[in-house]
């Protein structure tokens, strides 16, 4: 066994950690030395020689005031008294490590504190460790560790003359200037000052106070501006200023974790800020929020928006806090701070519908501390800013039931029904609210019954109507027209800005596709269609005549000529463009006794929308996909085109053309609806489709588009229609009875009422008639607008 450890162990010296050879023996008695050693162990240091577990000798450096050491030319000595030890070259170093550490006390060194490196705080050697570790007191903590460029001397009873480099020392208790030297000496200089002072802005920055004046490093030069007004807090509010230039300033993840630690730190020692402050830093950081506060009486409600404001968090931490806390009842710190964070997302949010979701998330929490005022006036502002919300009316999703309030345009309804809250509670009077509210949802029948109560007289009486058409037995065969005046032309203003549907009027993002497709499709030439129809006999079918007379003139057209189709294709009206354009009407549906037959009111929704149709160019696209079959296959073709359903009238057409369109590029729209013959040779080459299926789940941007488009036509010819007719009992009957898919509903309709009907799934759970709902659902929204009564006012003066 080594003699020097079997004495170490005997004489209880501590685990030996570093041993260095020295040049030089120490004597053991009157007649007997040993080669001497320079030993750290865990309890100090000492210069020592062993024979033998038992014969030895250990000087203890701390005990021997007469211990120096001398730096030579060649290699140094340490000096006891009479007694020289030359250290071996290349040893000095290592020398030098074991007598500092042994001078500091360090003990064991494997178990001296690790202090998380960060923007303000560079690692601490082995031999500061060692002088924290005995100078921190319990609960002070190490918030920044920064060297100078600067050296101090340093007294040292080892050497007549000691300096070391400056590190500046910032604790959650004191700051201090800090220098150690290579032999454990210890220089502290107390800066008391308030607040540091930084001269200089390019390389080195020069620090000063009232006693001292040192100099950063070229590395962190820059952080004493950010550190400096620091001095001036003191305890928490330190920890959080620190916390904040470490989240704002560190961007590194060493840094957010001494902020957070700070942050956790405050809290513990129940410091409301920090308290407040740890679950956001949390939530920035993707963690869960831990423990939130239930009560934060030691900080001002704005105190606490600031806060979020100064660490430069994101809205959605600002939030995630700002809900915690008003799930837990803690107002109005929750609101002030949500109102902060809201101001922001106007900032940042570009997105309209995010940005309009985020008012709407305010104002509810507005109204449920009782901030009515703010609430209305954050409400009615963003009302007048609400984003297009075109496909979502258009396109509901497949299992969205319009009946229950599903679909539709999400965020105007809410925002209408907060600001009747806003404007008085839930049963708030306010007319807007309501009547724009059934207007949003016609098919939920509570909307309605709340107009029909409290609605002006004319709107209540529309309300009721609609009421009663949506009812059980609603939707009766409707009587005839109660009086016989002929309709005044609406004028190509009304006709161009009103009577379209909002979302085909200039700016809206559907009429830009409608145009360039209707654009794209050429004018059929109908000429051979004619020998195989009878011409409209004014005669045989007065009404019909007159309708399609009525809706010319309504729309401001000048000739429609009008045929009936007999034989197996006699159920549905088409619409052909001319010149002249005409109107096809199955010849079904003038026989009393077929279940399609349309009485006088029917007639008119039926014609007035196809005339809708000529009138806005619409009935192009619905016939000329088919059209160069017509030609090609002579009557067997025109008995196809005679019989198949309009684009326009259900969802058969349109999905074999988007499964089409979808594979080609929106650039190629014009090509793909012009070349008819290319277009119909495509869809001959894919499988046979299942024509009662519903549209497919997911559409690609372009068919989307595309049906959103062709569906808007629709929705702006049944406007024309119900104008004609003024009866949405025979809008709906008239819908119902012209489509081969829904003639048989009418029975059923009639006996259930068409609200229950239209809430039925089928057995994947989808809207078994979403088509007809989205129909019936805008027509009801017409009718009850001032659209409407400033339409019906013009035609019937």
């Amino acid at each position: 066994m080594d003699p020097l450890l079997a004495y170490a162990d005997v004489h209880e010296l501590g685990r030996v950690d570093d041993r260095i050879a020295l040049k030089g023996k120490l004597s053991l008695s009157a007649h007997a030395s040993a080669a001497a050693e320079l030993m750290r162990t865990t309890r100090g240091v000492y210069v020592a020689a062993a024979r033998d577990a038992h014969t030895g000798v250990a000087i203890d450096l701390n005990a021997r005031p007469d211990a120096r050491y001398e730096v030579g030319r060649v290699s140094d000595r340490i000096l006891l008294g009479e007694i020289s030890l030359g250290i071996p070259a290349g040893k000095a170093d290592a020398a030098l490590r074991a007598i500092a550490l042994g001078r500091l006390g360090a003990g064991d060194t494997e178990a001296l504190p690790r202090f998380l490196e960060h923007r303000y705080l560079t690692e601490p050697t082995l031999i500061e460790r060692a002088y924290l570790a005995n100078k921190l007191e319990v609960g002070e903590l190490l918030l920044a560790w920064l060297r100078t460029s600067t050296e101090l001397p340093v007294d040292s009873p080892w050497v007549s003359e000691a300096s070391a480099s400056a590190v500046f020392m910032l604790t959650s208790d004191a700051a201090r200037l800090v220098a150690i030297s290579a032999w454990g000496d210890v220089r502290e200089d107390a800066i008391d000052d308030k607040a540091l002072r930084v001269e200089g802005s390019v390389g080195r920055r020069e620090i000063v106070t009232a006693a001292h004046r040192f100099t950063s490093t070229l590395s962190n030069a820059e952080r004493w501006n950010e550190l400096a007004p620091v001095l001036a807090l003191r305890d928490r509010e330190r920890d959080i200023e620190l916390a904040r230039l470490l989240w704002v300033h560190g961007g590194d993840p060493e840094s957010r974790a001494a902020a957070r630690r700070l942050a956790r730190r405050g809290r513990e020692r129940e410091h409301a800020p920090s308290a407040a402050l740890a679950p956001m830093l949390a939530a920035e950081s993707g963690d869960p929020l831990g423990e939130v506060p239930t009560a934060l009486d030691g900080i001002d409600p704005e105190a606490l928006a600031e806060l979020w404001t100064r660490f430069e968090l994101s809205p959605e931490a600002g939030l995630a806090l700002s809900d915690a806390l008003a799930e837990g009842g803690v107002e109005p710190w929750s609101v002030r701070l949500h109102a902060r964070v809201h101001a922001r997302l106007r900032e940042l949010r570009e997105d309209p519908a995010r940005l309009a979701q985020a008012d709407l998330d305010l104002a509810e929490h507005l109204l449920a501390v009782g901030d009515d005022g703010n609430a209305t006036t954050l409400l009615e502002r963003r009302i007048a800013e609400l984003p297009s919300e075109v496909l979502e009316e258009l396109l509901p999703p497949s299992d969205a039931d319009l009946t229950r309030g599903a679909g539709g345009q999400v965020l105007r309804i809410k925002s209408y029904d907060l600001l009747a809250r806003a404007r008085g509670g839930p049963e708030s009077d306010d007319p807007r609210a309501i009547a724009e509210l059934a207007r949003l949802q016609p098919l939920v029948l509570s909307r309605v019954e709340r107009l029909a109560e409290r609605g002006e007289e004319d709107l209540a009486a529309r309300a009721r109507e609609v009421l009663r058409v949506l009812a059980p037995g609603g939707l009766q065969a409707a009587a005839e027209p109660s009086d016989g005046a002929r309709p005044e032309s609406l004028g190509d203003e009304r006709v161009r800005r009103v009577l379209r549907h909002p979302v085909a009027r200039e700016g809206s993002p559907v009429l830009g596709r409608l145009q360039a497709i209707l654009a794209a499709v050429p004018v059929p030439d109908q000429r051979l269609l004619r020998d195989y129809v009878e011409q409209l006999k004014v005669e045989r079918q007065a009404d019909a005549a007159r309708a399609l007379s009525d809706a010319a003139r309504l729309l401001g057209m000048k000739t429609v000529e009008g045929y009936v189709s007999r034989g197996r294709k006699a159920l549905g009206v088409r619409s052909y463009e001319g010149p002249p354009p005409f109107v096809i009407i199955g010849g079904r549906h003038f026989d009393p006794d077929e279940a399609a037959y349309l009485t006088t009111p029917e007639l008119r929704f039926a014609l007035g929308a196809e005339v809708a149709h000529l009138r806005y160019g619409h009935s192009r696209v619905t016939s000329s996909e088919v059209w160069a079959g017509a030609w090609e296959k002579s009557k067997q073709g025109l008995d196809f085109a005679l019989g198949v359903m309009p684009l326009l009238k259900g969802w058969k057409m349109v999905e074999r053309v988007n499964r089409f369109a979808g594979k080609i590029p929106t650039g190629a729209i014009k090509r793909a609806f012009s070349g008819a013959k290319s277009l119909r040779r495509e869809l001959d080459k894919h499988e046979p489709i299942d024509t009662t299926a519903p549209p497919p789940e997911t559409l690609s941007a372009l068919n989307e588009q595309l049906v959103a488009a062709h569906r808007v036509m629709q929705l702006t010819a049944d406007r024309a229609g119900l104008l004609l007719c003024d009866s949405p009992c025979a809008a709906v009957r008239a819908m119902l009875l012209v489509r081969p898919d829904t003639v048989a509903l009418c029975q059923r309709v009639e006996q259930e009422g068409i609200e229950a009907v239209l809430a039925e799934r089928d057995d994947e759970g989808r809207m078994a008639h979403q088509d007809l709902a989205v129909r019936v659902a805008a027509l009801m929204s017409f009718y009850l607008s001032e659209d409407f009564v400033e339409l019906r006012d013009a035609a019937r003066p």
